[in-house]
């Protein structure tokens, strides 16, 4: 896209938010849902590490353990059960949302599931299984410079178990994985750990629950007074009343001209905006048309790259209006 966009300085870039349907479906009819922990607190003289990077060219490093460390690291499986409750949140699948008990014992198994999901009074539970992490704090001692950096990497490991009333459906597990950097003068381990943790949860989420994603569009815009209130208008998220100026640009051209087209490809934008995928796809095959005749090359591979995001959009709508229906 930014290559495209380098030949095409008429157009603008700008970020907005999109729903995408998560991997898994919860079932119809669950609309109660509590989390609980079955995993312990990992212990302090594990999963840390210190190292020194000898770095003397830019293919040759040595790489030596200075220490194996102990930290303290506080109420990471409740901080973990706390992002996914505040996710699960965001989401709107859920009348209700119970942060359960925050302790691993006793044990939860297969064999007392069904006791604790009638004491909890739910239709659903979500369980942490288990939840490890490691992190390594590096000395990166650049020779040829003679300067020496820190860097921090944290990779972090959650289990989940999703439960559900009346065994409707088989339990379904999911694990997450991530790894989280910092690069900075002064880290402090255990708060890298617990946003590590927190982050680890928010992707676990999305496995289960709908998310939003930031992405990138284009939009055509130009020097003159008009354009710039457009572009006013864009900063302040008033769609409606840029797209009323794009309409008026629209209709002055009689002609099917390159500025016709242009905004027939905005006017595609301001309906994704509004969720109407159809009719943007609609927009922008009638921007499609009049580029053809002008044989604008340069702004057809925008309008093809547009074509196939929308689609693509269309089509995970689909499985969007079945998770929520569905639920």
């Amino acid at each position: 896209m930014a290559v495209v966009l380098s030949s095409c300085s008429s157009y603008k870039a700008l970020d907005i938010e999109v729903l995408s349907p998560s991997e898994y479906q919860i079932p119809k009819g669950v609309k109660r849902i509590t989390l609980l922990n079955n995993s312990k607190e990992q212990a302090t003289d594990q999963g840390h590490y210190t190292y020194k990077h000898n770095i003397t060219t830019a293919y040759k490093t040595r790489k030596k353990l200075i220490s194996k460390d102990r930290i303290t690291v506080d109420s990471t499986c409740t901080n973990a059960l706390y992002s996914m409750s505040n996710q699960l949140k965001a989401s709107m699948l859920f009348d209700e949302i119970k942060l359960g008990r925050k302790e691993a014992l006793p044990e939860i198994t297969a064999h007392n599931i069904d006791e604790i999901l009638n004491a909890q009074g739910t239709e659903a539970l979500l369980v942490l299984e288990s939840l490890n992490y490691e992190d390594k704090l590096s000395h990166l001692h650049y020779s040829y410079y003679d300067v020496t950096e820190k860097e921090l990497e944290v990779s972090t490991r959650s289990v989940w178990l999703l439960y559900y009333q009346n065994k409707i459906n088989p339990p379904y597990r999911f694990i997450v994985t991530d790894t989280v950097y910092w690069n900075q003068e002064e880290i402090d381990r255990p708060a890298c750990i617990t946003e590590a943790v927190w982050q680890n949860s928010e992707k676990a989420a999305k496995k289960i629950t709908p998310y939003w994603i930031t992405v990138n569009r284009l939009y055509h815009s130009d020097i003159s007074l008009l354009y710039h209130t457009v572009d006013e208008n864009i900063k302040k998220g008033d769609w409606d009343a840029a797209a009323a100026l794009w309409m008026q640009v629209y209709n002055g051209e009689k002609k099917e001209s390159m500025k016709k087209a242009r905004m027939a490809y905005n006017m595609a934008l301001f309906f994704e905006i509004k969720n109407d995928l159809n009719t943007a796809l609609e927009w922008l095959e009638n921007s499609i048309v009049i580029f053809k005749k002008h044989e604008a090359q340069s702004e057809l591979k925008v309008c093809a790259l547009y074509s196939d995001i929308l689609k693509r959009r269309i089509s995970l709508n689909e499985k969007l209006n079945q998770q929520f229906l569905g639920n």
